[in-house]
């Protein structure tokens, strides 16, 4: 699991999705959003700025799986892949990953291949 810091509150995560660009894949999307394209009164309020360390999500729905444990080990195996790049990404981002219903049957070699190739395509890694 990644630090507090490095997750995206509940408050931050509405404004997010309505500020931010949206990258597919088979089994994921990714919105994605710069802290410094925010206006400033909600970079003020959740105290943001471009050297904010980049923040993360993993939205896992009951449409997904409905049960728990399946969406959890989704989650947990989204948050080991960023861990493993945080050192690569820059600061400043906001990043909320939707898994798709796909997704369960994934291994992790192939989720690791799919949400760095997300991060690619939105020029973050």
């Amino acid at each position: 699991m990644l630090s507090r810091k490095e997750r995206v509150s509940r408050h931050l995560f509405p404004v997010l999705l309505s500020q931010s660009k949206s990258f597919f894949s088979k089994n994921f999307s990714l919105r994605v959003s710069r802290f410094t394209s925010l206006p400033d009164e909600v970079c003020q309020e959740f105290a943001l700025d471009g050297e904010t360390s980049s923040q993360f999500a993993f939205v896992v729905s009951k449409k997904v799986s409905k049960k728990a444990y399946e969406r959890n080990l989704l989650k947990r195996r989204g948050y080991s892949i960023i861990r493993k790049v945080r050192g690569d990404i820059p600061s400043g981002f906001g990043c909320l990953f939707f898994a798709k219903p796909s997704a369960r049957e994934l291994p992790f070699s192939e989720m690791e291949k799919e949400i760095l190739s997300l991060l690619k395509c939105a020029k973050i890694l």
